[in-house]
């Protein structure tokens, strides 16, 4: 399938297409193939880029999609826990998360049963493989569901509001990620 030039603008990574209900945002980041293709087409027909107003409706689209990758991005990415008493770097792609998740539950069942916690392997991304107790590693787990939980937060209640709540281009285009928002 072709893309509809007259219909599509590239901003910032994201490629806004118009239709017939309101507006498709895609990220290059996250991209298929075949959305990687109209990319390609979009910078081939404009390589300058191409210069339209962006409606409100628009800009809003664009930067509710900037804002959900970089959520994405930072709970993925920026991690630290000290719960060795050490603070370290962790990952949570969505396998990490899984990993961390299920040990946490097995250690609390066993901990509900009153068996002795064992320790658990676990590698952080600033390091190798490292040992910790099972207190410790709860307290790993309860530092990740919380950066999650608040950077998930960030996201849906204060910053996506924020843009929804905009009455102008500019507006919008003042809201980033590290934007803080009175509430």
């Amino acid at each position: 399938m072709s893309l509809d030039l007259e219909k599509a603008n590239l901003l910032n990574g994201i490629l806004t297409i118009s239709t017939d209900d309101g507006f498709i945002s895609i990220s290059e980041k996250t991209a298929t193939e075949e959305e990687l293709v109209w990319f390609e087409e979009f910078k081939q027909a404009y390589p300058e880029g191409k210069s339209i107003t962006v409606s409100l409706d628009e800009a809003k689209s664009i930067k509710i999609k900037q804002l959900d990758d970089r959520c994405k991005e930072v709970i993925f990415y920026e991690f630290y826990s000290d719960a060795d008493g050490e603070e370290k770097l962790y990952g949570l792609e969505y396998e990490n998360q899984i990993r961390i998740e299920s040990i946490a539950n097995d250690l609390k069942f066993a901990k509900l049963a009153g068996q002795t916690l064992p320790d658990v392997s676990y590698y952080p991304q600033s390091a190798g493989c490292k040992t910790y107790t099972g207190e410790q590693f709860l307290k790993l787990a309860s530092d990740a569901k919380m950066w999650v939980y608040n950077n998930v937060n960030k996201y849906k209640d204060v910053l996506k509001p924020a843009v929804e709540a905009c009455e102008t281009v500019e507006e919008v285009d003042a809201i980033t990620w590290d934007t803080e928002i009175p509430q």
